[in-house]
């Protein structure tokens, strides 16, 4: 499920429309499926998630989601991410809400303002960027959901099913 809304601007402003789940966020595990040694061993590639039972992973590409006059860091956007697995809010590897972020090698991508040529807002460098959150699943049906709020207070989240079997 993707939520949020219209952000009402100036006319001489840029507007922000809702953007599809998928041109900003994948999940991992996806929706589906698993036996608990599949839902260990889709994580296995990580050393970060080597000590823990299993990890959801977010990879994010914030720039469909930057208003005008961000300028946000990997930090910024990672304080606006909340992970919750069945209602209980997934806390970070490390015991912070946040999760641990791996970035990539790139510089932010700069919205311009199509009149003066200016930028006027820029997404994050290293991103896109994956965050690792420990969740443990036992047998039975999960939903996991994110919700990342924006500089203006909208909310985007997705929720998808996760079904741990024997």
């Amino acid at each position: 499920m993707l939520s949020g809304c219209c952000i009402d601007l100036e006319p001489d402003q840029i507007s922000i429309t809702p953007v599809p789940v998928f041109e900003y966020l994948s999940v991992r595990p996806s929706p589906g499926i698993y036996t608990q040694e599949e839902y260990v061993e889709i994580n296995a590639w990580s050393p970060l998630c080597e000590a823990n039972p299993g990890c959801i992973f977010l990879s994010i590409d914030p720039f469909p989601l930057v208003e005008p006059g961000d300028f946000l860091t990997v930090e910024d956007w990672m304080e606006r991410i909340t992970v919750m697995v069945d209602g209980s809010i997934v806390y970070g590897i490390e015991g912070s809400q946040e999760g641990l972020v791996f970035t990539t090698a790139s510089f932010g991508r700069p919205i311009y303002d199509p009149e003066t040529n200016e930028i006027i807002a820029q997404s994050p460098d290293g991103s896109p960027f994956t965050l690792c959150y420990s969740a443990p699943l036992d047998v039975g049906q999960h939903i996991a959901t994110v919700i990342i709020v924006t500089t203006s207070g909208s909310q985007f989240s997705y929720s998808w099913p996760v079904t741990i079997v024997d």
